[in-house]
């Protein structure tokens, strides 16, 4: 009787500590989310402010300038407004950070998911990611955009880190001039190459010789210097110094644009609807360098007519899933500017599957199914199956004193083989 009553006595002690540990913590010390108090007491340690309790905080937090928005105490404070007090704080630790670059990040959309939350929170997000503190996630490969989620609970973990970058500036990550996450580890063996490496973009977009390291000149050492330049050298061309309206940034934007469209245009050609009406004649048209004043008019409406007669013909249908070509990828080369593309897509209809090496030489089989010059070659193709090419669109203007505004695409060579044989290996 005296061993039950003592086991009774030993359970109601542990019940009553139980619920009293769980009145004292409400919750949070079991919990991956910071309450909004006790990160807003974090943040406001980083600034070298002191508070009696977390409990003030928030108060201590507004009374500072770090935020105008009231942020509910006792509970999980969301990404969303832990920004509000990263932003005010690394403001008040590092002054106002340029309008021109969060215009640009802004316009570019490289945080996809801003009109989810409030206007205050949206200029918060967009302010930390500027500033080098909150990278967001990433989507897929090459996707320019990333998520910020900032309806999601802020953990401590990702607390910790950024509080780290809000202190050091070490700890930040890079920007690319266009907003987009640079990337400073498990780099390509290509790297030194290029101005700097994207996060979202794989090594395989960079590992590629460029087009000048494949001839025999270059690799001879015979070739001369001004003939070529890296990515990384490309803003020390002349051109742009002297004779160009735009410099090499700027111009490599609207370069990469266009090699992106030609892409969602070339492999996403559908014989069905390519001439019900005038655009995707008319786009791929105003790509050409041809299409310029100084260009051969006639002789680009016919290389278009003409593939547009196979393409029927083949009864092709392509489907484009992601086109990507970035401005840091652009180089130059005998008279020609080079830009990266990297297109996924698939062949949904073509009476072309595998043709003979002849066939393709000589009757270009490949060429009615995507527009490009010379010989289209592809790796053996299954039809319907996802298929992946990168490819170094060359740019340049028939106008020998061209200031730049009308170049245009003028090397489109659509050879899988090609550059399979020119990998560069880690």
């Amino acid at each position: 009787m005296k061993k039950r009553r003592k086991i009774a006595i030993f359970l109601l002690i542990a019940m009553t500590a139980v619920i009293l540990l769980q009145q004292k913590s409400v919750g949070y010390a079991a919990s991956k989310y910071i309450p909004a108090e006790t990160f807003a007491e974090m943040v406001l340690e980083t600034c070298g402010i002191k508070v009696k309790t977390a409990e003030n905080a928030l108060e201590k937090a507004a009374e500072c300038g770090l935020t105008e928005k009231k942020i509910t105490a006792r509970s999980y404070i969301t990404r969303a407004d832990a920004a509000i007090l990263l932003a005010g704080a690394y403001e008040k630790m590092q002054g106002e950070l340029p309008q021109e670059q969060l215009r640009m990040i802004k316009e570019y959309g490289r945080l996809s998911d801003l009109e989810d939350c409030g206007e205050e929170q949206a200029d918060a997000m967009l302010r930390v990611y500027a500033a080098g503190i909150v990278p967001g996630y990433k989507r897929a490969d090459y996707d320019p955009g990333r998520e910020f989620r900032g309806k999601n609970k802020l953990t401590y973990t990702a607390a910790k880190k950024y509080l780290a970058r809000l202190s050091g500036a070490e700890e930040r990550f890079l920007l690319s001039t266009d907003g987009q996450v640079l990337r400073e580890e498990k780099l390509p063996a290509n790297a030194q190459k290029y101005p700097y490496i994207l996060a979202n973009y794989p090594n395989s977009y960079y590992d590629w010789n460029l087009r000048f390291e494949n001839s025999r000149q270059f690799k001879l050492g015979e070739m001369e210097e001004d003939n070529y330049y890296y990515p990384a050298d490309a803003e020390k061309m002349p051109y742009f110094e002297t004779r160009f309206v735009k410099g090499a940034w700027e111009s490599a934007q609207e370069w990469a644009e266009k090699v992106k469209i030609y892409a969602e245009l070339a492999f996403g050609a559908d014989y069905r609807t390519i001439e019900q009406d005038d655009s995707w004649k008319s786009a791929m048209y105003a790509l050409d360098a041809d299409s310029s004043p100084a260009g051969s008019h006639e002789a680009l409406r016919e290389r278009i007519e003409n593939y547009i007669t196979k393409m029927k013909k083949n009864k092709t249908i392509l489907e484009v899933e992601t086109a990507a070509a970035d401005p840091s990828s652009m180089y130059y080369f005998n008279g020609k500017f080079y830009i990266r593309l990297y297109v996924k897509y698939r062949i949904v209809s073509s009476k072309v599957t595998n043709p003979s090496v002849e066939d393709m030489i000589f009757k270009k089989s490949f060429n009615s199914i995507i527009f490009g010059d010379g010989v289209v070659s592809l790796n053996p193709v299954v039809k319907g199956e996802w298929r992946e090419g990168y490819y170094d669109i060359g740019l340049s203007s028939p106008n020998e004193y061209s200031d730049g505004s009308d170049i245009g695409i003028s090397e489109r060579m659509i050879q899988d083989d090609y550059y399979i044989g020119t990998a560069v290996k880690q």
